[in-house]
């Protein structure tokens, strides 16, 4: 694939294309949608190193106009989820994207769930759910981003959040738009990420341990 042709990592697939870091490492693993080559670097630069990473890419910069992108949205979470199954397995527990590849990634979460999967843990970077999850949903805001960020336009959409997903919480970090996604800001958004992911991990961990002991 020509658009993910100088990322560097393990690819496990190449149409479409499916990288992966840290394939060796025990925690649960994150599967993150990028939507270009700064924001790869920045996802390679903050990969935790006992937790495998496995990339894939939007189309957002591929094809232009957001109606034609939603076109292919199915088709190609559909190709993505079979590679993802033949080369690891199972798709991992958590999955995420910044605005731009949210829209697939939401697409690639719920066809999951109506194949019978679990839903996984989404997590969205300025972006929000476009329609009711089923499952856990994790937003990050910047606190100078305008545009993405709904509490900057005097609303507050967290009781509608609360209403349309079975489990949803949201963190306003520092930086705008482009630096979170992409430049100095996406270090300390990834790494935000990744506690969030093992503060999960705890939580369930002790559900499943408090189920046992009954």
């Amino acid at each position: 694939d020509r658009f993910t042709r100088a990322w560097r990592a393990e690819r496990i697939s190449n149409r479409p294309p499916v990288l992966l870091l840290n394939g060796d490492a025990a925690r649960p693993p994150l599967l993150w949608c990028c939507n270009n080559e700064k924001e790869f670097h920045a996802v390679v630069r903050n990969a935790p190193s006992d937790r495998p990473t496995v990339i894939i890419r939007s189309i957002h910069y591929v094809l232009g106009r957001t109606e034609l992108r939603t076109r292919y949205y199915s088709d190609l979470a559909a190709a993505y989820l079979d590679a993802i199954k033949v080369h690891l397995g199972d798709l991992p527990s958590s999955i995420g994207a910044s605005c731009g590849g949210n829209e697939l990634m939401e697409e690639l979460a719920h066809q999951v769930i109506a194949s019978g999967g679990k839903a996984p843990h989404l997590i969205l970077l300025e972006a929000e759910p476009s329609r009711p999850y089923p499952g856990h949903v994790t937003m990050f805001f910047g606190d100078a981003s305008p545009v993405r960020n709904p509490f900057l336009t005097g609303s507050d959409p967290s009781e509608q959040w609360q209403l349309d997903h079975v489990k949803v919480d949201w963190k306003i970090v520092a930086g705008d738009h482009d630096s979170m996604c992409w430049f100095e800001g996406a270090d300390a958004v990834m790494q935000s990420i990744d506690q969030t992911m093992r503060s999960t991990e705890a939580f369930d961990k002790s559900v499943v341990a408090t189920r046992v002991a009954r």
